[in-house]
């Protein structure tokens, strides 16, 4: 771990949100911190959501996780988030 720069995880739960992912996702690259780890966990969404999830994951180089849960259970978004971290809700 870059001690100057530690890793920043940003997690994005996701249900349903195609009409706001693509949104979300130039949000995060239009970052200018470089040691950023971007986790997309999906819900089971039926919309378009994985799609547009999925033209990112085919163009740039950056790593969206995605974690399919088919039942919609977003309650514990943090477990993909690389070890140690520290977390702080807003």
């Amino acid at each position: 771990m870059n001690a100057h720069r530690p890793k920043v995880s940003i997690i994005t739960p996701s249900f349903n949100q195609g009409s706001f992912i693509r949104a979300t996702i130039e949000s995060v690259l239009a970052q200018t911190y470089a040691n950023i780890e971007y986790i997309l966990i999906d819900g089971g969404s039926t919309d378009d959501t994985m799609a547009v999830v999925d033209e990112y994951r085919r163009r740039i180089d950056v790593t969206i996780h995605h974690a399919y849960s088919p039942v919609n259970q977003l309650t514990d978004c943090t477990g993909p988030a690389s070890l140690p971290h520290e977390s702080f809700s807003h």
